[in-house]
């Protein structure tokens, strides 16, 4: 990554933390200002709705433009050149946006990336006849590795990591690497994340592969999968049925997966390994109903939130009371937090409890009096 760009990532993650603490109420409105000028932030950003917008037009329009070109120039052989240039040309877009124009997190230099890592996974493709699974797995894992290591973006990290379980899952071995891989590479990767040699947006990329390695290996050790041969030439080989042993392995993988995910997630503080784990979870459990009917998918799936909503607050009970609110370093309570949102959801729940309600109409029967006529006059009674 460049190093401008890489120093603008710092001084935005400085900026963003001392927003939340300002939420919070650490630090006043003088201290942010003071940190502001002190971590300037000299990238040109759009708003989420305009991001999107420019984003897909440059998409559109870059690939309806090199559709075009090679449509006019592309034959007689010249396909991967002409890939290559196309690839070049949107590299140097992505590296003049990135650069001169100091863009960040404006749509039009993600998707020029995104159009670059094409182009480049096109060329690769066009060197071979006939594209089996492995290499062009292996050509857009080259090509998305790279583009996040130059560029930061997290999107492509995952789709490396994706396409390197890919072009492993051919042969007679692949459920055994992407269990390795996720066993291994996890652990390794997850301090990198966290260290200051990094930038922040690497330090996203290293996350984003590590969760795609941690997914793969539970799916290689998921008792399910393994019983439908997933992973095996995704269903077109290795059909045969697995031993006892293998089969045990799994059993025991997908029943202890989940625990361990969410142990490493509470001694790491990962939203990513939390939601890892709670995912797990859930696919574990659909794993049991599969294989042990004990009722209904519904009930089931109730059953299974009421019981991570019971835990959730017998250890946030459990954390509250020990010395200082917390017990080995962990505590429930939120560290500088944003307590609007807390706010907001007290005031919700006030307005709802508070709220008067419907009036109920006293029903009655009609009850109509019979009228007396007589003389100049008429009189009712009732």
């Amino acid at each position: 990554m460049r190093a401008d760009v890489a120093r603008a990532e710092r001084h935005r993650a400085v900026r963003i933390a001392a927003e939340g603490w300002r939420r919070a109420g650490a630090i006043d409105d003088a201290t942010v200002l003071a940190i502001a000028s002190a971590y300037p932030d000299d990238r040109v950003r759009l708003g989420r709705g305009f991001r999107v917008l420019a984003g897909f037009a440059a998409l559109v329009g870059g690939g309806a433009m090199s559709a075009l070109a090679a449509s006019l120039l592309a034959s007689g052989g010249a396909e991967t050149l002409f890939a290559l240039g196309l690839t070049l040309v949107f590299a140097a877009a992505t590296e003049i946006q990135t650069g001169r124009l100091r863009l960040a997190q404006a749509g039009a230099e993600y998707a020029t990336a995104i159009l670059a890592a094409t182009c480049a996974a096109l060329a690769w493709f066009s060197l071979f006849t006939s594209v089996s699974v492995v290499e062009g797995a292996v050509g857009l894992a080259a090509a998305c590795a790279l583009a996040a290591w130059r560029w930061g973006y997290a999107l492509f990290a995952a789709l490396a990591a994706a396409f390197v379980l890919v072009s492993t899952s051919q042969g007679a071995m692949g459920r055994s690497v992407w269990a390795v891989s996720g066993v291994v590479a996890f652990p390794l990767m997850l301090p990198m994340a966290r260290s200051a040699r990094w930038s922040p947006a690497h330090r996203r990329c290293l996350d984003a592969a590590a969760l795609v390695f941690l997914v793969g290996a539970y799916l290689a050790i998921n008792v399910y999968g393994l019983d439908h041969r997933w992973i095996e030439g995704f269903g077109n080989g290795g059909t045969a049925a697995p031993g006892a042993w293998a089969r045990g392995a799994a059993i025991a993988g997908t029943i202890l997966a989940p625990p361990l995910v969410l142990v490493a997630a509470a001694h790491f503080r990962d939203r990513g390994l939390l939601a890892a784990g709670a995912l797990f979870t859930a696919a574990s459990l659909l794993t049991l109903r599969h294989y042990h009917p004990v009722g209904p998918w519904w009930f089931l799936l109730a059953l299974g939130g009421v019981a991570c909503l019971a835990i959730a607050v017998a250890v946030g009970r459990w954390l509250a009371a020990g010395p200082g609110r917390e017990r080995f370093g962990i505590t429930a309570d939120p560290l500088f937090g944003d307590h609007r949102r807390v706010e907001m959801a007290q005031a919700a729940a006030t307005i709802v409890a508070m709220s008067p309600g419907p009036r109920v109409t006293p029903e009655g029967s009609f009850e109509g009096g019979g009228g007396r006529s007589g003389g100049g006059g008429a009189t009712g009674g009732a």
